[in-house]
């Protein structure tokens, strides 16, 4: 299942993602430019999954690999 969601017009993924340091934090990861962050996250049943989120203009876009 994807996910995307919507974002207000003055909201900035990136100031966002590099803000506070928690995307340098385990289990994150981001990129040096703060325009995709990765985590990691629990699935229903057990085990985890890692999930890669991306600024989608306007948007915020579960996307794949990274």
């Amino acid at each position: 299942m994807r996910v995307r969601l919507e974002t207000p017009r003055d909201f900035s993924f990136r100031n966002t993602v590099s803000s506070h340091g928690w995307s340098a934090l385990a289990p994150f990861s981001s990129t040096s430019d703060g325009s995709a962050v990765a985590t990691v996250v629990p699935m229903p049943g057990g085990g985890a999954r890692r999930i890669v989120l991306r600024d989608d203009g306007g948007a915020v876009l579960e996307s794949p690999g990274a």
